[in-house]
């Protein structure tokens, strides 16, 4: 399976005011001022602190998918490279997909946070499948930018799986934002809300014949 490619963001350089290293972002500089013997985040260092009243808002999302997994190693992503088709892969670059799209390119926070960690912020799922594993109904709790595209949940749904493979769905997804009729709780959790699981297996008739 091909995963989808990821929207290309458009990073703005953030400059260190004490020795004007340019970094690609907020939390790089950090790292930088917090590594550095020379700089420090003091009231001069401004440009680490100036950006903070434009910090993007998230809203908590629960995603609800299924998929056949014959094609994927597993549902779990397991590196920011994607080095092999995963469930999760796909899913997260179809989400940042739409959300370029939907946003006109003004929004590739997702993009960004995909590229360069494994999963979203504060993702939790209620299962982890194996590879080849197949899913029905398999629930996500993960954190979205707080865009307007999520006014209409059943059209961005639409627009995340235009970008998804034709073996993998999201059949549901529901917003925690005021104008959702489906209000989430922030502490929702996907995994530890999970009060149960099912099971099948399918045995080759063969293999219980000795």
């Amino acid at each position: 399976a091909q995963t989808p490619p990821y929207p290309q963001p458009t990073l703005t350089a953030i400059a260190c005011s004490k020795c004007g290293l340019e970094l690609p972002s907020r939390n790089k500089l950090f790292q930088h001022l917090r590594a550095s013997k020379n700089c420090s985040l003091d009231g001069s260092n401004n440009n680490a602190r100036e950006n903070d009243g434009k910090e993007t808002k998230f809203v908590k999302v629960i995603l609800v998918l299924a998929y056949l997994g014959k094609a994927y190693h597993g549902s779990a992503r397991n590196d920011h490279h994607d080095s092999v088709p995963t469930v999760e892969g796909c899913l997260w670059k179809a989400i940042a997909l739409a959300l370029s799209e939907r946003t006109n390119g003004n929004d590739d926070s997702f993009a960004i946070q995909i590229q360069q960690h494994t999963n979203p912020k504060a993702m939790t799922r209620s299962s982890r499948t194996d590879k080849g594993v197949s899913s029905l109904g398999n629930v996500y709790s993960l954190l979205l930018p707080d865009v307007d595209v999520f006014a209409d949940e059943r059209s961005f749904t639409s627009s995340i799986n235009h970008h998804l493979p034709n073996d993998i769905r999201l059949l549901r997804l529901h917003m925690g934002n005021s104008e959702s009729n489906s209000n989430i709780p922030s502490s929702f959790n996907a995994r530890t809300c999970c009060e149960a699981r099912r099971y099948r297996y399918l045995v080759p008739a063969k293999a219980l014949v000795r």
